[in-house]
């Protein structure tokens, strides 16, 4: 398995335990309160991280070297700057392509993060009305 496909699914799987823990700290209010802000921070930094290991994966496969700058508007300005980054990085004839398999990265990872809240709503013995 590649270092993109590792990213990836490791992203799909954050985001599904995200989803989780989202349902749980709603569940348990009380319970959750004192992890509410760690989690959140742990999980955007867990997940700039595997973008950028993304990132390096895409880089020796395209050959294409990031700016500081570049790298700094990914952090800023992620659903802005990843595209650009594609477009650039990409031959003509494949940054479409590429840019609809961010869209579908992103809609993947909501998915997963929607799947994670119901299962543990559901587990949990919620009902939805």
């Amino acid at each position: 398995m590649t270092l993109k496909r590792k990213a990836l699914l490791l992203l799909m799987t954050s985001s599904l335990a995200e989803g989780a823990f989202e349902a749980w700290a709603m569940l348990h209010p009380a319970q959750s309160q004192n992890f509410l802000f760690p989690y959140v921070v742990a999980s955007f930094f867990l997940t700039l991280f595997l973008v950028f290991v993304w990132l390096r994966g895409d880089e020796q496969d395209y050959r294409y070297r990031r700016s500081a700058a570049m790298n700094i508007g990914i952090v800023a300005l992620g659903l802005v700057f990843l595209p650009v980054y594609l477009i650039r990085s990409r031959p003509k004839g494949k940054r479409l392509k590429a840019i609809g398999l961010l869209l579908a990265c992103f809609f993947g990872m909501y998915a997963c993060l929607v799947a994670g809240y119901i299962a543990m709503a559901l587990g949990s013995g919620a009902r939805f009305n």
